[in-house]
């Protein structure tokens, strides 16, 4: 799924809208997670579900087409410009790292939770019974259909929430 960074992008202009509405960037980004969420959970049964049995140059074709309909959508809602709006004042300003080189708060902090998303998500595919599910969906799916998982709203939910690093193959 090439999509990745379109949901970012419209998950990054919700919340700066939610931001300048609400003047409020905690309750911003409180609220454009589930909005984002459903927005995927919207495309992954309208679009990629259709496209699990598909070869994998259709799946990227489409995810790439997904690219350009949210890129064209970002730019006749929010325009081309992007929006701007004031942080709160804990992270403005800067911090010294790596031998006095500075760095704003806010891209660390957008580094540290994208971290924190990467090692929660490894373990939670690694280590939990959900991920053991969602591995063996991945590599056979009628075969965790046919234990009584309902492999279909497994996916939906993992793939609208952004782990959708395994392509299903078809069988």
């Amino acid at each position: 799924n090439l999509a990745h960074g379109a949901f970012y992008m419209l998950g990054a202009f919700i919340c700066a809208t939610l931001a300048i509405w609400l003047d409020s960037f905690l309750l911003a980004v409180v609220l454009a997670v589930p909005i984002t969420f459903a927005v995927g959970v919207v495309v992954e049964l309208g679009i990629a579900r259709q496209l699990y049995q598909a070869d994998h140059l259709e799946q990227i074709l489409a995810t790439f087409g997904l690219i350009l309909i949210a890129d064209t959508l970002v730019q006749m809602i929010w325009g081309p410009e992007g929006l701007t709006f004031a942080l709160p004042e804990i992270l403005n300003g800067q911090v010294r790292l790596f031998s006095g080189a500075e760095f704003p708060i806010y891209r660390v902090l957008i580094i540290a939770v994208g971290l924190l998303v990467a090692l929660a998500l490894y373990l939670v595919v690694s280590h939990t019974r959900t991920g053991m599910l969602i591995r063996a969906g991945a590599s056979n799916r009628r075969m965790v259909e046919a234990l009584g998982v309902d492999i279909r709203m497994l996916f939906t939910l993992v793939f609208a929430a952004g782990d959708a690093r395994d392509v299903v193959t078809p069988l």
